[in-house]
C-alpha cells in the first residue's frame, strides 16, 4: 500500500468512525411478527477491528449497525435484493451479495472481516522522519455468506440481539 493511499484511508477512517465507533445497546431477543415479508436474519461473527460496528444495508438502504458478535432481523418483499455490509463503505471495503427472497421464507446470513493489521511498528530514518512500517502485512477482507438457518436457535440463545434500524 502506498502511503498517499494509507494516509487517506487512515483520514477516512478518522473522520468517518464516530458513526461506526457508536456504542449500540444490546436488549432481549424479539421474535420476528408473523407476516406476509420474510426475514431475513443478520449476523456479525467476531470480526476484527472489535470495536468497530459494522453496517448492513439492503439495495443500499442501511438496515442495522452490529457490534461484535450480535445479530438483528429485517422483514423484507419478495425479490431480487442486494445485500452489502461493511466496516465503513468509504474505505471501500464492502461485502456484497445478491439474492432472490421468496414469500413467508426466512434467510440467515453472517459477516466476517478483517481490517488490515494496522500500521505496524514505524521505521525512522536519520532525520527523524518515518520512512516505513514493519509488521502490517495483513490485508483487509470482508465478506457475507449465508449462516445455516438450522443454527438461528443457537444465535438466539448464545450471541446478542439488537434491534434493527427498520
Amino acid at each position: 500500500m502506498t502511503f498517499r493511499r494509507f494516509f487517506c484511508s487512515l483520514l477516512t477512517l478518522l473522520l468517518t468512525s464516530c458513526a461506526h465507533l457508536t456504542e449500540i445497546p444490546t436488549q432481549e431477543y424479539i421474535a420476528p411478527p408473523e407476516s406476509e415479508l420474510s426475514t431475513i436474519f443478520f449476523y456479525r461473527t467476531n470480526s476484527m477491528p472489535t470495536k468497530a460496528n459494522v453496517e448492513f444495508k439492503i439495495d443500499n438502504i442501511r438496515v442495522a449497525l452490529l457490534p461484535d458478535d450480535c445479530f438483528t432481523w429485517v422483514k423484507v418483499q419478495s425479490g431480487q435484493h442486494i445485500l452489502s455490509a461493511s466496516y465503513d463503505p468509504l474505505l471501500g471495503l464492502t461485502a456484497r451479495l445478491p439474492i432472490i427472497v421468496e414469500s413467508h421464507k426466512t434467510y440467515a446470513f453472517q459477516y466476517e472481516g478483517q481490517a488490515s493489521g494496522g500500521v505496524g511498528v514505524p521505521l525512522y530514518g536519520n532525520d527523524g522522519k518515518v520512512i516505513g512500517y514493519v509488521g502490517s502485512d495483513r490485508k483487509a477482507w470482508t465478506k457475507i455468506e449465508e449462516f445455516p438457518i438450522e443454527r438461528i436457535n443457537d444465535l438466539i440463545l448464545y450471541s446478542k440481539y439488537v434491534s434493527s434500524s427498520r
